[in-house]
């Protein structure tokens, strides 16, 4: 091959290479993955490292509590993992709980990827042993998904067997990977893959039929659920406490969600349109606040009320802004107080 073609060649790559580590670092400064530059500075991690190996995203605390404190289990998913520890909603609750006189020590346990049902495998092996007086749930759009894929998956599909971990088909280890498989894997971990599958593949599904709602059996399903948490939270010795899901979208203004917005929420679920996603949070939000009476769970509508559709308090349609933390932590707060005063905790 000629010099010039090598040329040509290697400077394709230098362009490419450029472009990636770019993307990258935008990425990451949105607090996002970025997988070369991870190789040469390390992977970043949600989870805290305290020097007491406290494992929570909040200011650690000891096992055994202090006799008088009131201790808090958040259970969530990354909704909860704030820019900064300081900074999580939780952890702003219990600062707002703590100015306005009342007792209140955190432990937030919100990790990325968690549907209900593992906040309950949570409760089960973990806060047990950390005996909490109050566990809060704050969660849904991983439910909302795992739910699509279940009643409008194809039944084959790896998606609709998350609940049962055997029947998932295990990739090879890195170990036993083809020359071919090393190379396809790392190019699938590259920024510019994702974003160029993100945005063919997410304008191709724009084109699919998708569903405005999630069917009657996902209603019974979430429900379920949900009873399954109160149960199993006072099965610890902890009173439970549901928090009304606030997303940067609502029937009111999901007429204007962007084109961005649109390829983020299909990235996630390829079954649901964007008014799918507002109508089916709009009605889980109500059997979470029915399912709340029926079984005497005091239910804090403050978030959902006050911060529901605010755009500028997203990063994106669930996560929050440094600003949305904050409201949030002080809108949970003012629910818990006024839940307090008029006698239902």
């Amino acid at each position: 091959m000629k010099l010039k073609y090598l040329s040509i060649f290697f400077l394709i790559g230098i362009i490419i290479t450029s472009i990636e580590l770019s993307l990258e670092y935008r990425a990451m400064q949105k607090g996002f993955y970025a997988h070369f530059i991870s190789m040469f500075i390390g992977e970043p991690s949600n989870e805290i490292k305290h020097k007491d190996s406290f494992p929570y995203h909040s200011p650690a605390v000891p096992l055994k509590k202090t006799p008088g404190q009131i201790r808090f289990w958040m259970s969530s998913a990354s909704y909860a993992l704030g820019p900064s520890i300081d900074g999580a909603f939780p952890n702003v609750f219990c600062r707002t709980l703590n100015s306005a006189g009342e007792s209140c020590e955190m432990i937030n346990a919100g990790k990325a990827g968690m549907s209900i049902n593992e906040n309950i495998k949570q409760l089960e092996n973990e806060a047990i042993h950390w005996q909490p007086d109050y566990v809060i749930l704050y969660s849904m759009s991983l439910d909302i998904e795992r739910l699509s894929n279940r009643f409008f998956g194809s039944k084959n599909s790896i998606d609709t067997q998350t609940e049962n971990s055997e029947n998932i088909v295990n990739k090879p280890t890195p170990s036993h990977l083809t020359v071919d498989q090393l190379i396809e894997e790392q190019v699938e971990n590259t920024t510019i893959y994702k974003h160029l599958r993100r945005y063919i593949g997410g304008t191709v599904l724009m084109s699919s039929i998708l569903h405005d709602d999630l069917t009657q059996e996902a209603d019974k399903a979430f429900k379920t659920t949900l009873v399954k948490f109160i149960e199993t939270t006072k099965s610890i010795g902890a009173t439970p406490i549901f928090v009304g899901f606030a997303a940067k979208y609502t029937k009111e203004n999901i007429s204007k969600i962007d084109y961005e917005g649109t390829l983020w929420l299909l990235r996630y679920n390829k079954y649901l349109s964007p008014t799918g996603w507002v109508n089916t949070m709009s009605r889980f939000d109500k059997i979470m606040q029915q399912t709340a009476i029926e079984h005497e769970v005091v239910f804090i509508s403050d978030v959902h009320n006050l911060i529901a559709g605010k755009t500028r308090l997203y990063k994106d349609f669930v996560h929050f802004t440094q600003a949305g933390h904050k409201q949030v932590g002080e809108a949970i707060a003012s629910g818990f107080i006024d839940a307090k005063k008029t006698n239902r905790l």
